[in-house]
């Protein structure tokens, strides 16, 4: 029993000597080396108000932020000492709470995360891989290889803009995301994923629907294999969709089950309400009216673009009957 007693003193002991060194090399010193380190290696303005030991390996950030586009109220991290040594920083888990990410399209996309990668995408397809000398990148100048076995987004905000079309701002709130096993810098890998948001922009037929999605992702390669849906305000799925992605070559197929949703796939693909919108709109001002249709189109993985769309159905109204739907 004392020597229980003993072993349990022990692990106390060690425990409050790490808490005490860690915290005191985090206020001294510590987080004046992290910001120097982040701003280099990102380019970009890094404030942390404050940095704190986590129980029992981690560490705590509060009201981080990274140039004018992303700030949030804490992250935490958690080393898994349990994790085979290879090299790498094995992190448990990252846990980043309320935070506000804004995109401008002409910056950002998937092209931009080349320096965050050791592979292009051909060299991550076997059959299409180059042998050549490669450049560090700039985040392999500063940090070691960092293994995350979770990602957990909770409450964020994204801001989506186009400065040359300011009508294409658009907003996602409470936005949600759980990513398992993935690598920084990143590696060709089929990283899965769940997603959830509330979509938030004026005049869109997706206006205060929540969006969900599951799936895996391959930056590197530009591969996908996601679901989509869309719940309106009463709880109703107005919209599915399947996004397959390969080499950066997408195809979306999906089925539409509310007017709306179907009247604004139209219009964002077509431009300008045609016969079919009309049809639509007609169908809409009747009572009891049933819209039933499926749609594909074909875009890019990393230029996202609704357009020439496909789209069969049906749509019924007491007065009229079924009319079927057909554009190309």
């Amino acid at each position: 029993m004392k020597l229980f007693q003993k072993i349990l003193l022990g692990i106390f002991v060690f425990f409050l000597f790490l808490f005490l060194a860690v915290s005191v090399y985090l206020r001294f010193q510590g987080q004046q080396v992290i910001i120097k380190t982040l701003t280099q290696s990102l380019k970009q303005d890094v404030k942390i108000r404050s940095l704190a030991y986590s129980f029992p390996f981690g560490l705590k950030a509060s009201d981080v932020s990274v140039g004018d586009f992303f700030n949030c109220q804490t992250i935490k991290a958690q080393i898994n000492l349990l994790a085979p040594f290879n090299g790498q920083i094995h992190l448990a888990y990252v846990f980043i709470d309320r935070p506000f990410l804004r995109v401008d399209k002409q910056q950002v996309s998937i092209r931009s995360m080349k320096n965050f990668s050791t592979q292009t995408a051909t060299e991550a397809n076997p059959v299409q891989r180059i042998e050549k000398q490669k450049e560090p990148s700039s985040v392999q100048n500063f940090f070691p290889a960092v293994s995350i076995n979770w990602l957990f987004i909770r409450q964020g905000t994204v801001e989506y803009r186009d400065k040359d079309d300011s009508r294409s701002t658009l907003w996602l709130d409470k936005v949600d995301l759980r990513v398992k096993s993935f690598e920084l810098p990143l590696e060709s890998n089929k990283v899965p994923y769940t997603f959830s948001a509330m979509f938030l922009k004026e005049k869109s037929f997706f206006s205060n629907t929540k969006i969900e999605s599951a799936g895996w992702i391959d930056v590197v390669k530009k591969d996908m294999d996601s679901k989509v849906k869309v719940i309106d305000s009463t709880g109703k799925i107005g919209l599915n969709a399947h996004l397959v992605s390969k080499d950066d070559q997408m195809n979306v197929q999906g089925d539409v089950s509310a007017g709306k949703f179907l009247l604004g796939l139209q219009n964002a693909g077509q431009g300008p309400t045609s016969s079919l919108g009309g049809l639509v709109a007609g169908a809409l001002s009747n009572f009891g009216v049933e819209v039933l249709a499926k749609f594909s189109f074909a875009t890019r993985m990393d230029d996202f673009e609704i357009r020439n769309i496909n789209l069969e159905g049906t749509i019924k109204t007491q007065e009229s009957g079924v009319k079927s739907l057909q554009k190309k």
